[in-house]
């Protein structure tokens, strides 16, 4: 085991655990939680959705109880919601299935909330996934949307953004797959041999022996893609999504609450010894995720918290930045797990955070 993944199984041990989360591909959505997945950590359904831990002892639970929306697991509830995110919603960092905050706010309030978080998952994504699962939220009470760090990462960890159709993690891997799988034999044997030597920017679908000549040691650089204007996509890609949630908010009569997640880098609080330990051992891991965590900074948060904002505020759909109350308060209480997850204390605050401003 290298000192990287040391330090941090050391100070928290269900880490490991979640490394080893793994994903199938699903239609549309692209990926997904792979299901029937069992642990002390983190259980998932036959969907790959993972168990609000709440009130339930799974070992009692009838075979048929094989999904999150059986109602076996609503009955001590008066009403239903759904947290819905990636792997912050999920509850990565967390030590077990009760320390999520689908699990949290289930146990603080009178409401059972489906647990509909997917590692890695951006906006768009999330929104398919409610799509997916549509007839079984259909008597959802409230809608928390527990999101956004993905969204404005990913403008920052890709090199190429389609502006139109959101990037998602894994996107290239992807596309790299789909050219390689509907390449002929002799032109997968051209890309092989004449790859490092063209530019990336090559159709070798289409490419013809002319061209690839011409492409020949043409440096990799002189076809640079237009630098990307972040602020015009990430308000663009906010109107739309929140459109999408708009539109839930008045067709099912429910209530929808985007929260903004906490993020080390917005947040204004001293750190615990803890994560002073664990962001050093990320920050210099020479691994492109947490180099890209570090660009991240408050001037971006100030711009992009101000969209999400303004957008909510149009669409009357209610607004919770999480960043802005965990402040001076909180100083060197052990919130994060990393940059971007929290711990069972740091799931405890958000989850009372959202109680004490939408609940009675």
């Amino acid at each position: 085991m290298n000192n990287f993944k040391k330090i941090r199984y050391d100070i928290v041990p269900q880490l490991k655990e979640y490394d080893l989360l793994s994903t199938n591909w699903k239609p549309y959505v692209m990926f997904f939680n792979k299901p029937n997945y069992k642990s002390s950590i983190y259980n998932l359904d036959k969907h790959g959705l993972r168990y609000n831990g709440y009130g339930i002892d799974k070992s009692r639970l009838s075979p048929k109880a094989d999904s999150i929306f059986h109602t076996d697991l609503q009955k001590n509830h008066k009403k239903l919601g759904v947290v819905i995110g990636g792997s912050a919603a999920f509850g990565t960092g967390s030590s077990n299935d009760n320390n999520t905050i689908p699990s949290l706010l289930s146990e603080k309030t009178n409401t059972h909330f489906f647990n509909m978080g997917c590692s890695a998952f951006n906006g768009f994504q999330e929104i398919i996934l409610f799509q997916n699962f549509i007839i079984q939220l259909e008597k959802v009470d409230k809608i928390v949307v527990y999101s956004g760090l993905n969204d404005i990462y990913l403008t920052y960890f890709n090199t190429k953004f389609d502006g139109l159709f959101d990037s998602h993690y894994f996107s290239q891997l992807y596309i790299n797959e789909v050219d390689s799988a509907t390449l002929s034999f002799k032109r997968k044997i051209a890309k092989l041999l004449f790859e490092n030597f063209t530019n990336k920017n090559i159709d070798w679908k289409n490419i013809t022996v002319s061209d690839l000549k011409k492409n020949f040691f043409q440096k990799k650089d002189s076809i640079k893609q237009k630098p990307i204007d972040r602020k015009i996509i990430l308000r663009n890609l906010v109107k739309k999504n929140l459109k999408f949630w708009y539109n839930c908010q008045a067709g099912m009569k429910t209530k929808v609450i985007y929260v903004l997640q906490p993020f080390a880098n917005w947040c204004n609080k001293k750190r615990s010894q803890e994560e002073e330990k664990l962001f050093s051992v990320t920050d210099n891991s020479q691994n492109k995720i947490y180099e890209t965590f570090l660009e991240l900074n408050k001037s971006a948060y100030i711009e992009y918290r101000s969209i999400i904002k303004e957008e909510c505020d149009n669409l009357k759909i209610e607004f919770l930045d999480c960043n802005s109350y965990f402040n001076n308060e909180l100083d060197e209480k052990w919130l994060f797990v990393d940059r971007g997850h929290l711990t069972d204390l740091g799931n405890v605050k958000v989850a009372e955070l959202i109680k004490s401003k939408y609940f009675d």
